[in-house]
């Protein structure tokens, strides 16, 4: 039997007011000295403040690192010395603050504005346009009034990211039938159901009801649990990814989310898996995620091409689209045929 050896988060806070609790939080996790406070020049302005205000109630000595638009290594270096971090704002400030709490060795609190994506809850983090291990956090703190307020183009695009775990779960059943690779079968059920459930929910999500809401932060919390229970991104990342990564690298310039871009791939992969692709596309539709080229503002002949290598990008995890050998020719039927293109 493989060994399992799990991180999890301590402590996890969800819905309206949640963010007032960030000092009690740190007291009762025992956590003391310096803070690393990781943010951005709009965040830091509105919500950052409230958590700087009320850190310095409670006595830390904080260490402020606002982060532009585009982090690399060089902003993480040769900073202070901390016993944890704080990121406040979205998935590119999460992953900074993560991974400097991972070569520091220390706990990290997540603090999202917006819920993009899973990134939220995960021991990954993607720098420099890489992924990376990094830590997973110590607590997690989720303000739904404040995730109520942010733009609603990253709901949805967190959203298509929950959606996305159907084909990722498809896959990593089919390789573990092909190729005997381990599979947890309960991180598999966990982002099933979630996929599932924010499916059903699309309509609750577009009207920003607390229930749906709470639904989806909830959902992409467990995504990263479900990461940490089955020691790699599998029941998170799949084919829908694979695509993903091959329109990053071959149409750079594009402006479309991470999410979105998964979405999408799940319409054209889930195709492949013969699933219900018109349900996906639907609740998609509904929750006001891109369901096809013309949204995600990618040129077909992009997409085709994309969908065509994206069995290059990891050879070494076995997806559908290694099973059906996907060329240009399947692409462009499966874009076509979908409504994809």
């Amino acid at each position: 039997m493989k060994l399992l050896e799990v991180e999890l988060p301590k402590r996890v806070i969800i819905g309206n007011g949640a963010l007032d609790r960030i000092g009690d939080l740190c007291q009762e996790l025992g956590l003391k000295g310096n803070v690393g406070f990781f943010s951005g020049p709009s965040v830091v302005k509105v919500i950052g403040t409230r958590v700087l205000d009320i850190l310095q109630s409670y006595d830390y000595d904080i260490d402020i690192n606002i982060l532009p638009k585009k982090i690399d290594n060089s902003h993480l270096s040769n900073l202070k010395k901390y016993d944890f971090t704080v990121g406040v704002g979205g998935g590119r400030i999460i992953d900074a603050a993560k991974v400097v709490a991972k070569r520091k060795g220390i706990p990290f609190i997540s603090v999202p504005t917006a819920v993009s994506h899973d990134g939220i809850a995960s021991d990954r983090a993607v720098i420099d346009s890489y992924s990376i291990p990094a830590v997973m956090p110590t607590a997690i703190v989720i303000d739904t009034d404040i995730i109520k307020d942010s733009p609603y183009r990253l709901t949805a695009s967190g959203c298509a990211d929950v959606i996305s775990k159907l084909t990722a779960v498809a896959d990593w059943e089919l390789a573990h039938k092909k190729t005997g690779e381990y599979i947890s079968e309960y991180a598999a059920t966990i982002n099933r159901k979630s996929a599932e459930l924010i499916m059903s929910r699309a309509m609750s999500i577009r009207n920003l009801d607390k229930k749906g809401l709470r639904s989806l932060v909830e959902a992409l919390v467990f995504s990263g649990v479900s990461m940490s229970i089955a020691g790699s991104s599998r029941p998170a990342s799949g084919s829908e990814h694979l695509f993903y990564h091959s329109l990053k690298k071959i149409y750079p310039e594009k402006t479309s989310l991470h999410g979105e871009d998964c979405g999408v791939g799940t319409i054209l992969c889930s195709y492949f898996h013969n699933m219900n692709w018109q349900k996906v596309a639907k609740s998609l539709e509904i929750i006001g995620a891109p369901v096809n080229s013309k949204q995600l503002k990618v040129p077909e002949k992009t997409i085709v091409k994309a969908l065509s290598e994206a069995k290059n990008i990891r050879k070494d995890r076995y997806t559908i689209l290694h099973d059906k050998d996907v060329d240009e020719t399947k692409a462009l039927k499966a874009a076509r045929e979908t409504d994809v293109i």
